[in-house]
């Protein structure tokens, strides 16, 4: 962990991420005013999980000026860990082979972490995906390939909005007994 400090201006505190470790995460944004005085920039802290390192990368660049992003991370138990660690109000999560009981994870957030909310951001463009995330305490369902603006969207989930984009989703089946 380190500490730059430019008299005056900005103070940021960074520390390297032991769930994603080639990233260096921006925890607080503190800035100085007149007096001294040292006033914390409060944004929604967020979890990032899934099992591509790309789409976690762009994922965080996509709600960078937003979200606080506390960890990124590519499977079920790091992403619990993490959240009881830094009880972040969003959680983002996808259905993906690495994070192979992912509604069970997203139950178990739900129930331990009640205020945050868990958001599926999927490439399964498909109603019966959403419906399992939605049942397992989700508050939101995004397909990857059809959000334009993931931002406005999950600040809506943040206040409140149970949201599933786009509203209409192909009605194929989901094979019982996986996740992925």
């Amino acid at each position: 962990m380190f500490l730059e400090f430019f008299p005056g201006t900005l103070v940021v505190l960074r520390v390297l991420s032991p769930y994603f470790p080639s990233i260096v995460r921006s925890l607080f944004l503190i800035e100085t005013e007149g007096a001294g005085i040292v006033t914390p920039t409060t944004r929604p802290a967020m979890i990032i999980g899934d099992s591509s390192r790309a789409m976690l990368a762009l994922t965080e660049t996509l709600v960078d000026s937003t979200f606080d992003v506390v960890a990124s991370v590519m499977d079920s138990e790091s992403l619990v860990l993490a959240a009881h660690q830094y009880q972040p109000a969003l959680v983002l999560l996808d259905f993906t082979p690495l994070f192979k009981d992912v509604l069970a994870t997203s139950r178990q957030l739900s129930q331990k972490l009640p205020t945050t909310k868990i958001v599926f951001f999927s490439t399964h463009d498909d109603a019966a995906y959403a419906a399992a995330a939605f049942e397992a305490g989700a508050s939101g369902f995004l397909v990857k390939q059809r959000t334009s603006d993931l931002t406005s969207l999950l600040t809506r989930i943040l206040h409140g909005e149970r949201i599933q984009h786009p509203a209409t989703l192909s009605t194929r089946h989901v094979s019982s007994g996986q996740d992925h």
